[in-house]
């Protein structure tokens, strides 16, 4: 059994979610490029008052959001612009880079998916693509 990056909750990821049998292309935002280890921190990690959550939001916050449509992405960065502005474009290979766990928001990001990479492996090899630039629309 491989193990996962981050100090992940107890059941996370749950096992029903870890049967997506294909590789997934899709985007991450961040706020430099090349990409920095801040640029992969998890929600739990950037804020210490998110590890009070229930255990199933617990779970959503020590991933790593990944969105396969450019059109939600690009929707985030101008809603979220703290998150930052570079658009990295990258494939998170099945059962070699993490597990992926489709985690939609109806109205701003329907396309969203929570990735849990293993401990061995290196995100900024994973999303080393610039897809784009973004600022924010007026």
């Amino acid at each position: 059994m491989r193990l996962f990056k981050n100090n992940l909750p107890p059941d996370c990821p749950e096992t029903k979610y870890r049967t997506c049998e294909d590789d997934l292309v899709c985007y991450h935002i961040t706020k430099s490029f090349p990409p920095t280890d801040q640029d992969f921190k998890t929600q739990v990690q950037k804020n210490e008052k998110r590890a009070k959550k229930p255990p199933k939001q617990l779970c959503k916050a020590s991933g790593l959001s990944v969105l396969k449509d450019i059109s939600d992405v690009i929707n985030i960065v101008d809603t979220f612009p703290e998150n930052g502005s570079y658009i990295l474009k990258g494939v998170i290979r099945y059962n070699i880079d993490g597990v992926v766990k489709q985690t939609p928001h109806e109205t701003i990001r329907p396309s969203h998916h929570t990735w849990y990479p293993f401990a061995d492996v290196d995100e900024s090899e994973v999303f080393n693509e610039l897809e784009r630039k973004h600022e924010k629309r007026d």
